[in-house]
């Protein structure tokens, strides 16, 4: 029979630890600064495509390896959800982890913003847009492709596993670059709450007037409801154990 996995983030009565906020924040800082950075860097020297969604899904391995043993490495507020929902991770802890994660996703706006020499409060072009293309479809194409997302983190990061040990942080960052190489034409290929939130809060809070233009909310909803539904999906049918 399958042993359960542990808890992505201690003990489900346990209270949230500072070691474990700190993995979130520093694991989502060092995620979305490979992130935003490729970004920049594809908008201001022509990197293409396939090198942006090979930086963030580097971002992605190296923020999880480094967060894990201390929080689970979440590193997404749709993540966390998806594990609430599925009654991996204790919903106490939600808001302290998604706290710390747009802490990390803050932190990693200013210092992509200082490398290159931008204003606080001007235009980055890390924060998404979805053009003419409307906000239904951009919740839609980020709902599904964070799906795809978090059941690959529920695929990895059970007792069961087929995976190498350590190997997880690699195979969801693979992930989340091919899914960039699908979706980024189309919607910037967010995924991540934290990811789109944090930029549009230090824009906002520096004075910019259309940091949280409508429809931005696709960028949240889209994420947490995909995942939610992948986890479960993850759980239920493909029998993983997160």
């Amino acid at each position: 029979s399958r042993r359960a996995a542990p808890p992505r983030g201690g003990a489900l009565g346990a209270a949230v630890s500072r070691d474990e906020l700190v993995g979130e924040a520093t694991g989502t800082a060092l995620l979305l600064t490979f992130g935003y950075g490729s970004v920049a860097t594809a908008e201001f020297y022509g990197a293409s495509l396939g090198l942006v969604a090979l930086s963030w899904g580097f971002g992605v391995a190296l923020g999880a390896l480094v967060a894990s043993d201390l929080s689970g490495a979440h590193l997404n507020p749709a993540v966390t959800a998806s594990l609430a929902a599925a009654g991996k991770f204790p919903w106490k802890k939600v808001a302290p982890f998604v706290l710390a994660q747009l802490a990390g996703g803050v932190f990693a706006s200013l210092l992509t913003s200082a490398t290159h020499g931008l204003g606080v409060g001007g235009p980055c072009p890390w924060i998404m847009g979805f053009g003419d293309r409307g906000a239904g479809r951009a919740c839609f194409v980020e709902a599904w492709q964070t799906a795809v997302l978090a059941v690959a983190v529920f695929a990895t990061g059970g007792a069961s596993r087929a995976v190498p040990p350590k190997s997880g942080p690699f195979i969801v960052g693979a992930t989340v670059s091919g899914l960039i190489c699908l979706g980024g034409p189309l919607t910037g290929a967010g995924f991540n709450p934290a990811r789109d939130v944090a930029p549009r809060l230090v824009a906002g809070l520096a004075g910019a007037a259309n940091a949280f233009p409508a429809g931005w909310w696709a960028y949240t909803l889209g994420p947490v409801v995909g995942a939610v539904v992948g986890g479960m999906f993850a759980k239920t049918v493909l029998k993983s154990d997160g």
